[in-house]
Formats: C-alpha cells, structure tokens, sequence
C-alpha cells in the first residue's frame, strides 16, 4: 500500500514539475472565467440586479374599498403623474421604477425593475385588470422591500405602500416587515414611506408604524385634491432624493412635512 502511494505521489509530482507558468497561469484563467461566468447566469437568471443610480418602488391597493370609494381612476392619475415627474430626473441618473399592485405582483406582471424611461403611463383599464378580494398588506409590502434590498447594492431607494385599509390576510404580520426596514434598511440611504387613503375608521398612522414605517413618512388623504396633493408631495420627495447622498439624508430625516406639492 505504501508503494502504491508513493508511486501516485511521484506521478502527480511530475506532472505539476512539467507544467509550465503559462500552463499553470492558462490554467487559472480558464477556472477563475467558468465560476465567474456560471455565478453570473446564476444571479441574473434567479435574482435580477439593478444597475441603476437610484430604485423608485410603488406598492398599490385595488381591492374591493378601492372600487367601492370611486378611488380607481384617482391612484392612476397619481401613478402618471409620479412617473411624468420621474422620467425627467433620468437624464443625469440611472433611475429605474417597479410598480405592482396588491397580491404578490403576478397580477401585475413582472416583479423585476425597469429604466423608468421604458415605463409606459397606466391606464384604468389596466390597473382593474389587477383587481383582488382582500388585502395582504404585510405579505406583500414584505415582498416589496425584500426585492427592494435585493437590488440595492449601495444605491439610494425610496419605496410607497398605498392602501385605503389595513391588512385583512394574516400569513405574515406587521412584525417581519418591521423587523426587514430596523434591521435591513439603512436611514442614511433608504426611504419607505406609507399613504394610507383615509377610510373613517383606520388609524393608519398606527398600521404603518406597526410596519416599520417612520411617522414623518406617513401621509392619510381623505379627499380627491389631498390625494393628489400625497401623490405630488412623493413626487418632490424623489426630486429631492435622486440629487446626491446629503440632500437624501436631510429629506429622509424631514419626511413629507418639509416638502412642497411639485408643480407641472
């Protein structure tokens, strides 16, 4: 036994005494360019990765209250307007945009971000397409940020979770989402804000801060002109966070109070 090993010891030696550097350097290459490209498929195939400057995410509610309250065409118009407002800013950065609505974001197609220049304007048509019965808020909202942290990689992200409810789907609570945005967001570079569409019965204030969210990033429309004044305040909240890293950090600290209504 010990002569059968010392005969494989000696074979390997000189085969490795025979190699040359540039064998051996070819060699290399040729392992270090495979595992790189295989990790690249990898990542691109199951985890999508922005390349963009700055991630822009909206979450919104279609369900049944939202129908019921005549709110339908009121959230379009607002998503218009924030992407009108958007695309601009893309001239001197990369920005890139995810809207989806409630529900996981299969309804409403991919969940991968997209070069806000190549975002098409909403239509009511569309967004009732996307309609559902309930109302995960936490599992969705969830979803949402946990793509968001996904894609970051040292970028500036501000995200906006539109409901006109509080959760009624109960497989994920408030809790997790609390725990992805105090342990996994960074204040310095990340904004999560909540508009909830008053109701006359829920504290929304309560729910997202049940959910993580900041008080000074919390906004409650209860009429048509505040809902589109909520969707303009937003619009200068990422006019504002897409500049640099100081002028993100002084508006994420303010929130909404110290922003005014973009203007067309």
């Amino acid at each position: 036994m010990a002569n059968l090993l010392l005969n494989a010891f000696n074979a390997v030696r000189e085969k490795v005494e025979n190699c040359t550097a540039k064998d051996i350097s070819e060699g290399v290459k040729k392992s270090v360019s495979t595992t790189s490209k295989a990790i690249e498929i990898c990542n691109n195939t199951i985890n999508p990765i922005s390349n963009a400057d700055f991630l822009v995410s909206v979450l919104i509610d279609n369900s049944p209250s939202i129908i019921a309250n005549n709110n339908q065409g009121h959230l379009v118009e607002g998503y218009n307007l924030v992407l009108k407002h958007l695309k601009p800013l893309a001239e001197d950065i990369r920005i890139d945009f995810k809207a989806v609505t409630f529900y996981g974001g299969k309804a409403s197609g991919s969940s991968s971000y997209k070069d806000v220049r190549k975002v098409k304007p909403l239509t009511v048509s569309k967004y009732a397409s996307f309609y559902r019965k309930f109302t995960p808020l936490n599992g969705d909202s969830f979803k949402l940020l946990n793509n968001v942290l996904k894609n970051k990689k040292n970028k500036r992200t501000l995200s906006l979770i539109i409901t006109d409810g509080a959760a009624n789907d109960n497989s994920v609570g408030p809790g997790k989402v609390k725990n992805l945005i105090d342990y996994s967001f960074d204040p310095k570079t990340d904004i999560v804000a909540g508009m909830g569409i008053t109701d006359g019965t829920t504290n929304f204030y309560k729910v997202f801060q049940s959910m993580g969210i900041k008080k000074e990033w919390i906004i409650t429309p209860s009429s048509v002109h505040e809902l589109e004044r909520a969707f303009r305040l937003f619009a200068s909240a990422m006019k504002v966070a897409s500049k640099d890293n100081k002028a993100f950090e002084e508006v994420a600290k303010k929130g909404f109070c110290a922003l005014v209504p973009i203007e067309d």
